[in-house]
């Protein structure tokens, strides 16, 4: 049984509740999220954080096992509270009985149970859907679900949804997101490729040392390594690769040539980019980087605001390029 703010929820065809209609319309998600109609179930299991080597069988030879370390039972508790959209506070409850006694004229309501023992694996089929709404959309120390508190680590949460039809569209949206990819940078212009001029610029956009000299191949490979595994390399990639001129990609290989030809240099120990003299000696100021951020951003940022160094960057490089 479902409980709000004390009251159970009958959650019938006909019910028009704001609850019963919100929990009628996760019952039907669920069912079909997980086939529960067909025979399907949710899986919950321990967050991998939970499980942990056994210490004493990795440095006793002895044992012919190194058997895990997992916890004998964790609690689900199942009563939580949630915010509504108006800001209200809710108290959700699943329960199997509920008994309500008088005693000396107050109304005692016991539920029960108030808990469940979590073993490290449960199945929920068509048959606890109650149960299984609570879990995902109530519970907050539920890792993969709705209603999980972000504000907790790993290590507090109680169980993790094993969500196969999830993993299996997040497998496939990352091997699309590669195949993507890999025509963009190995493909031939016909293919949808990007040229190899494009390529440089764009990799030189992306801050990639040498993006103007490396050999090609070497550079598609490290463009590639690059864009897989930084999120925000692959957004300004595709955003690069989409647009036949982008003035502020080209500004930033401009600048990055610059680095590469040692016309501007960053010192690790001052914190500031210098700029080099007529004699090639780099002792003028460009700026300076303040906080953790990315030092080559940082004077990008600075450059966007001094069209005049700018002009003698591009300068630089431009004179490179015609004794080159």
């Amino acid at each position: 049984m479902l409980f709000v703010n004390g009251r159970e929820l009958k959650i019938t065809p006909d019910a028009r509740g704001t609850y019963e209609v919100y929990v009628r319309e996760k019952f039907a998600e669920l069912r079909e999220r997980f086939n529960l109609d067909e025979g399907g179930k949710a899986a919950f299991m321990y967050p991998d954080v939970r499980v942990k080597e056994n210490k004493r069988a990795i440095y006793d030879t002895s044992q012919p096992f190194k058997r895990t370390y997992k916890p004998a039972s964790l609690n689900i508790t199942l009563v939580s509270h949630t915010t509504d959209k108006d800001g209200n506070n809710v108290e959700w409850r699943y329960a199997e009985t509920k008994q309500t006694r008088t005693r000396g004229g107050v109304v005692v309501e016991r539920f029960d149970p108030s808990s469940i023992l979590f073993d490290g694996a449960m199945a929920l089929g068509k048959d606890k859907i109650e149960l299984l709404f609570y879990i995902i959309y109530c519970f907050p120390y539920c890792m993969g679900g709705e209603a999980r508190d972000e504000k907790l680590p790993d290590n507090r949460m109680v169980c993790k949804l094993v969500d196969k039809k999830a993993d299996e569209q997040k497998k496939a949206a990352e091997g699309a997101k590669q195949a993507r990819l890999f025509v963009k940078i190995y493909g031939s212009e016909k293919e949808g490729g990007l040229s190899d001029d494009k390529l440089r610029t764009v990799a030189g956009g992306l801050f990639v040392p040498n993006a103007a000299t490396m050999e090609i191949n070497a550079l598609k490979n490290q463009l590639m390594t690059l864009v897989s595994n930084d999120p925000k390399a692959h957004q300004d990639f595709l955003a690069a690769a989409a647009e036949k001129k982008n003035p502020m990609n080209e500004m930033k290989a401009t600048i990055n040539k610059a680095i590469d030809i040692g016309y501007l240099k960053y010192s690790d120990k001052t914190r500031k980019w210098m700029q080099a003299n007529a004699a090639g000696v780099n002792n003028i100021k460009v700026c300076a980087v303040s906080g953790a951020g990315d030092p080559k951003e940082a004077l990008f940022k600075h450059l966007i605001n001094d069209g005049e160094r700018m002009a003698a960057i591009e300068l630089a490089v431009s004179d490179e390029k015609t004794e080159g």
